[in-house]
């Protein structure tokens, strides 16, 4: 038996994502962050150098990347943290690169902040429009209020 076990991501994108095609799938490549802080012997916290990973995500999380996120929004990923293999031109060698492959992707909710419009829906049908009244029991089936008690709702002991 075998656990197939995924790592996790939080960070910004630091970069648009670029699609390319990679066989019969899309692939899409992005330089991404995450914020690194330092506390001062005084309490006070200090913003330092984040550090840039770059993100490879394919099929469906790549369409999902290109079409919601933009830089500068934060996200959570699941996926694996492995090796690419890169071109140095300043050395004209081979590198291995650490690459971080995504199979899922999505906004940290936990980060953000939206307003949402509401508007109110008009029915075609009146029966739909008018609140709804239980169907049912009120009380769980087994539990009975015995007679000349107020109903609260609650079980009686």
């Amino acid at each position: 038996m075998s656990i197939d076990v995924a790592q996790s991501f939080r960070g910004y994108l630091a970069s648009q994502p670029v699609q390319s095609p990679e066989g019969d799938h899309m692939r899409a490549d992005a330089v991404v962050g995450q914020s690194r802080y330092r506390r001062t012997p005084d309490g006070e916290l200090v913003r330092m150098e984040p550090d840039l990973c770059h993100l490879v995500m394919r099929g469906a999380a790549s369409l999902r990347a290109l079409t919601t996120l933009r830089v500068g929004d934060e996200f959570i990923a699941a996926g694996t943290l492995g090796e690419e293999p890169v071109f140095n031109t300043d050395t004209d060698h081979m590198e291995q690169r650490p690459v971080f492959e995504a199979d899922a992707i999505g906004p940290n909710a936990a980060s953000l902040s939206f307003d949402l419009a509401a508007r109110r829906r008009i029915h075609s049908h009146p029966e739909i429009a008018g609140p709804t009244r239980p169907t049912g029991p009120t009380q769980p089936v087994g539990m009975s209020t015995p007679p000349g008690q107020p109903t609260t709702g609650a079980p009686t002991l």
